[in-house]
């Protein structure tokens, strides 16, 4: 199965300030293997095989995650960073 445009779902549960849950559903998009091949590549930092989670993260915004569009202002206002960029690596390493 061709994993280009291949998608999945990732539920968040918020809690707001007054304790009420909302679900969060964010849609990820599989890129094709080139493209994640090359978001590898872009977070590896000066030759030294270490990885610029920052800069991961912003290649998963960018490239994988396609409902609700995200950046880091969105983050300031949203749980589930960890969780979904979780998710966003084992998708598309899956």
């Amino acid at each position: 199965m061709a994993k280009l445009g291949k998608t999945k779902e990732v539920t968040i549960t918020e809690v707001d300030e007054k304790g009420n849950e909302k679900e969060v559903v964010y849609t990820l998009q599989h890129p094709g293997v080139l493209k994640a091949t090359e978001i590898i590549d872009a977070t590896i930092l000066d030759g030294s095989g270490k990885t610029s989670i920052k800069t991961m993260y912003d290649e998963y915004m960018k490239h994988v995650i396609v409902n609700p569009k995200t950046n880091w202002d969105y983050w300031e206002e949203h749980e589930g960073l960890q969780k979904v960029m979780g998710e966003c690596a084992s998708f598309l390493n899956g």
